[in-house]
């Protein structure tokens, strides 16, 4: 089947739904960009490197916990499918928005009803325990966070 959204209406589609995402980029399965700005793409392209085989979203808070100034989510609906990067402030609703992502992940590749299996679940690829792909989440979510303040330099996170 071929999906019902392409990755410039997925990102529209996003972009009406949340309160607060910030930038936003769809990567085809090798990191090229399919949507978006192309200076977010190497960033980008690290969370979708950080999505374990068989994991279908990665959620990373940037900042302490009291004071969260952005959370990275990449989704995918599968291995071989485009990866959603989204960039989102502190005044984002997670998971309203996990669930939005989930489903505009499968939309990509399928025109049939969201599964239940393809939306967001209670759990998120873990990260704890594994300190390199914790900093290197961390790290590529500052580099997309400047990339993003670069882009957008009026506006004032």
């Amino acid at each position: 089947m071929t999906g019902i959204l392409t990755p410039a209406l997925a990102l529209r589609y996003l972009g009406q739904l949340s309160t607060d995402l910030r930038a936003a980029v769809v990567l085809d399965p090798v990191g090229a960009l399919l949507a978006g700005e192309e200076a977010l793409t190497p960033p980008a392209a690290r969370f979708q490197e950080l999505l374990r085989p068989g994991a279908r979203e990665l959620v990373v808070p940037l900042g302490e916990p009291a004071a969260r100034s952005a959370t990275v989510l990449a989704a995918r609906a599968a291995d071989d499918a485009p990866t959603l990067v989204l960039l989102v402030g502190p005044l984002a609703l997670l998971p309203l928005l996990r669930h939005d992502l989930a489903t505009a992940a499968h939309r990509l590749v399928s025109d049939a009803p969201t599964p239940p299996e393809a939306r967001a679940s209670r759990s998120v690829q873990p990260l704890e325990g594994e300190e390199i792909a914790a900093q290197a989440a961390i790290s590529a979510g500052m580099a997309l966070l400047r990339a993003a303040d670069e882009l957008t330099p009026a506006i004032k996170h």
